[in-house]
């Protein structure tokens, strides 16, 4: 569900319509999905132990990658950095 970035509170008002139907329109990543419930099962907390350490691991380099991507805007910010694009069209004056 991270990877589409599809909104919590939308996940779980989901859980409630019925199998085999219709979520309306929700915005994710790069636009809006439309979601056919294909089937609804509660989580077996049983097999949790067994998963604790993969759970962990994936929260983990979620968290590593943000913190990263934070570091690296702040960088971009305090270096000022200027881009200059070349352009294409001749300036006035200029020979071709």
């Amino acid at each position: 569900m991270n990877m589409w970035k599809i909104p919590k509170e939308d996940l779980y008002k989901m859980l409630a319509f019925e199998v085999d139907s219709v979520y309306p329109p929700t915005p994710i990543y790069r636009g809006y999905g439309v979601f056919h419930i294909l089937r609804k099962r509660l989580a077996d907390e049983s097999k949790f132990p067994k998963l604790r350490e993969s759970y962990y691991e994936q929260i983990r380099t979620r968290k590593k990658y943000e913190g990263f991507n934070r570091w690296l805007e702040r960088l971009k910010e305090e270096a000022n950095i200027k881009v200059y694009v070349k352009s294409q069209a001749p300036l006035e004056g200029q020979i071709q």
